[in-house]
């Protein structure tokens, strides 16, 4: 989630030029349009002032189908379905949760990502971030994480009073949930963290709970427990220095799993000069997806970027027949996530014209021109919308799919929703 990157007013798709006078669409209820069951028009927008550069920080959806928000400043905000403030979680909606120093070296702490935990009796929140230790005139910053009620209260529980902190790691900027309720984290530094369900270091993996995997954009569990950890790397030197997409793939126990692509490594040469990753997701066949960006040598523009590889680390080149696609617009643009359809169509997210954006490809790679203009989303929803979280709702009012992303106006004025059908 981290994933900066606002874009232009020129769109080229796949070789097709979409301009932003060519957006509309024919609408409601087809793929890509805003959802009118959903807030006022598809569109939800709460005065919420937030720090500049923080807002929305991850979104869950729950079993009801209400809309869990984490919020820079240790926030949850909790929608209903229909995009309404949940008047009986917290105060009208918004709960705050408090990280206190517990002794008097520790300062501030904040939470970056979360993910729900089955415990068994029902659904956690778990929320990892930062603390922030005083050390002399310095700061270091450290691995904190909590655990929630799904009221927003806290799990006394877990760790001690609901909080684990651990000093041999950075701030966790992602987080995924094993089935067996273990939790992976990825901190700042490129190190994987694995606890127990209860917050315990996992010393069964890596050494002490720790690998150092050198990537530090996104994480996720495949379907044989296997972690997959995304970044990049640089390769050759002088002028023909260039940037690789790169995913690594670790066993349960925390060891390098060479039999993934070469070595352990799977890559994805898009040329670039400048590469990031946005999100590693899994579709249903159980090939990998990785979204970025990539900025091409000598035009010092950005070009949204994507790449599906097998579940052995393989380009798959049934994916926009390389295993790769990409489409390339003016400079400030790249790709912040990506969604994956229950038929493994891919759906793009991102900030496009400094509003929100969706690109939907078919599971083959060619652009979707079924979905919103020809493939293509944008809109406006509040000034300059910086998309910062997105996933997927099952809609309980129609038992269908739908696009939930989330925003906060530059200057952080507002928190904004907006939901897209999908189906």
């Amino acid at each position: 989630m981290l994933k900066t990157i606002l874009c232009s007013l020129t769109l080229v798709v796949l070789g097709i030029t979409l301009s932003a006078n060519s957006i509309a669409q024919s609408c409601p209820l087809l793929p890509g349009c805003l959802d009118p069951t959903f807030g006022t028009g598809g569109k939800v927008t709460l005065p919420f002032p937030t720090s500049p550069g923080a807002g929305p920080m991850d979104i869950v959806i729950l079993p009801d189908g209400k809309i869990l928000e984490l919020v820079y400043g240790n926030r949850f905000v909790r929608l209903n379905a229909d995009g309404t403030l949940d008047q009986t979680f917290g105060a009208a909606g918004v709960a705050n949760f408090a990280w206190p120093a517990t002794s008097g070296q520790e300062a501030n702490a904040n939470g970056y990502a979360m993910r729900l935990q089955d415990v068994g009796v029902g659904l956690r929140i778990i929320v990892a971030g930062k603390r922030r230790l005083v050390s002399g005139r310095n700061f270091v910053d450290v691995l904190q994480m909590g655990r929630f009620m799904l009221d927003g209260g806290v799990d006394a529980s877990f760790g001690t009073n609901g909080t684990v902190i651990i000093n041999a790691a950075s701030y966790a900027n992602e987080i995924e949930i094993q089935t067996d309720g273990k939790i992976v984290m990825l901190d700042s530094a490129g190190k994987v963290v694995r606890t127990n369900a209860n917050g315990s270091l996992d010393t069964g993996f890596g050494s002490g709970g720790i690998v150092n995997a050198a990537y530090n954009n996104d994480i996720a569990i495949d379907g044989n427990g296997g972690i997959l950890v995304g970044g990049n790397f640089t390769t050759g030197n002088g002028k023909n220095t260039k940037m690789m997409m790169g995913l690594k793939r670790y066993t349960s126990g925390g060891a390098l799993d060479t039999g993934f692509g070469i070595a352990g490594i799977a890559s994805a040469d898009f040329n670039a000069k400048s590469v990031t990753i946005g999100n590693v997701a899994i579709d249903p066949f159980g090939n990998i997806v990785v979204a970025g960006g990539v900025v091409a040598p000598g035009n010092g523009q950005w070009y949204f970027a994507a790449a599906r590889f097998t579940s052995n680390g393989v380009a798959d080149t049934s994916f926009g027949g390389t295993g790769k696609v990409k489409y390339v617009g003016a400079s400030g643009m790249g790709a912040r996530g990506v969604v994956i359809q229950a038929d493994g169509k891919v759906v793009f997210t991102g900030a496009l014209n400094a509003d929100y954006g969706l690109v939907r490809y078919n599971y083959d790679g060619t652009l979707d021109t079924t979905f919103g203009n020809g493939g293509s989303v944008i809109e406006d929803v509040d000034l300059q919308d910086d998309v910062k979280t997105w996933t997927i709702q099952m809609d309980p009012g129609c038992a269908c799919s739908k696009i939930v992303m989330s925003s906060y106006g530059i200057g952080g004025s507002a928190l904004s929703f907006a939901r897209f059908t999908a189906q």
